[in-house]
C-alpha cells in the first residue's frame, strides 16, 4: 500500500540535523520584515554564533498560494504583501547598522 503524499504519517521522525560546526560558514534566511525588534533578535543570532556570516532576505511572495487552494487548506500568510523595494532597502540597512552582513 503506497502511502499518502499529504497527511497521514511517514513513519519515524528522523533525528534533527545537528548544526553545523562553528567553522563552517552559515547564512539565516529570513522573511523579510522591517519590525525593529525582529531585525533585533535575527542580529541577535548572528552575533550569538561565530560560523553565521550574515543574513539573506527572502522577500514574502505569492508563488506558491494556488497550492494551498488545490488542497483545500488555508493559506496562512493570506493578506501578506510583497515589500516594496524601499522597504527590502530600509530593512538591509537596518541589518548593516548592526553590523550583520545582508544578501537580498
Amino acid at each position: 500500500m503506497e502511502r499518502p503524499l499529504v497527511g497521514g504519517s511517514s513513519g519515524p521522525t528522523p533525528p534533527p540535523t545537528p548544526p553545523p560546526p562553528e567553522d563552517r560558514a552559515a547564512f539565516f534566511r529570513a522573511i523579510a520584515t522591517d519590525g525593529d525588534d525582529e531585525i533585533a533578535g535575527v542580529a541577535a543570532l548572528c552575533d550569538a554564533h561565530a560560523n553565521v556570516q550574515g543574513v539573506e532576505l527572502l522577500p514574502y511572495h505569492r508563488f506558491g498560494e494556488y497550492k494551498w487552494k488545490e488542497m483545500g487548506v488555508t493559506y496562512p500568510m493570506r493578506g501578506g504583501r510583497t515589500p516594496s523595494r524601499e522597504t527590502i532597502a530600509s530593512v538591509k540597512r537596518k541589518f548593516e547598522a548592526r553590523g550583520v552582513r545582508v544578501i537580498a
